[in-house]
């Protein structure tokens, strides 16, 4: 019974190991691709936000990669919601020109809500 339930639990850690770096594979910003019809308003506000105010000299946008982040693609700004998170709201050094608090609540709402394209 016990080399059942070993084996059992050997296959099911398997499985789930696969799983996990299934869903991390397919998060891969190189095959990722939200259109707009597929995004909601929180995140549209945070993707108009970033492509207004990150684009400055190129650079988080258009090929810039300013700090190592770049935000041309709404994958992008998906995958580095935390980074976005902390210097635009937390340690609020970004963008150079700050955002005020009612961008500020735009960003949290956001990431509160699950920091997804569809929210």
């Amino acid at each position: 019974m016990k080399n059942k339930l070993n084996s059992f639990l050997f296959i099911l850690s398997l499985l789930l190991g696969c799983m996990i770096w299934s869903c991390k594979k397919s998060n891969d910003t190189t095959t990722c691709n939200i259109s707009s019809s597929e995004t909601g308003p929180l995140f549209n506000k945070v993707d108009s936000m970033i492509s207004s105010s990150c684009a400055g000299s190129n650079c988080h946008t258009q090929g810039g990669d300013e700090g190592g982040y770049s935000f041309d693609t709404k994958c992008k700004i998906v995958d580095n919601w935390n980074a976005i998170n902390n210097a635009c709201v937390i340690r609020g050094n970004m963008p150079p020109s700050g955002f005020n608090t009612t961008q500020k609540s735009i960003i949290t709402n956001w990431v509160n809500a699950g920091h997804q394209s569809s929210n």
